[in-house]
């Protein structure tokens, strides 16, 4: 191994700083509040707050992942089912979303999380094909 040295350093720093464009950066470096992969947090929009839909109400859950549900299958989330009313256009929720939230037409319009789960979740084909893929 070479003696650390100013030069060797400096040749370091420029391979470092040479291959940044290799690595996604956008998302490596990026400060999202809310990303389309992540569950979000509790919501602070007074609308959202105000029309939460009560967890445990037809097994909702907040946190798919978290089902013991007999009728849970990996991958099942509100935010690829059919009554969630948030549309994935061009790679992106629509603004029925607000803060990874939305509204459920099965839980009497309130909102639930995109990452939630209740055992009424019916698939959207096209939703969970376009979920899928922001996930990954």
């Amino acid at each position: 191994m070479e003696k650390m040295n100013r030069r060797n350093l400096f040749k370091l720093g420029a391979y470092a700083i040479a291959s940044l464009p290799l690595f996604k950066t956008v998302k490596a470096f990026a400060v999202e509040t809310l990303g389309l992969d992540a569950c979000p947090v509790a919501p602070t929009d007074e609308k959202v707050v105000k029309k939460l839909a009560p967890v445990g109400k037809y097994d909702y859950i907040l946190n798919s992942t978290e089902s013991a549900h007999a009728k849970y299958t990996n991958g099942s989330a509100c935010g690829n089912c059919k009554f969630y009313k948030a549309k994935i256009k061009d790679g992106a929720f629509n603004k029925n979303e607000i803060q990874g939230y939305s509204k459920c037409s099965m839980l009497g319009n309130k909102y639930v999380n995109r990452c939630g789960w209740c055992n009424k979740y019916k698939q959207d084909k096209k939703k969970y094909g376009e979920y899928k893929r922001l996930k990954a």
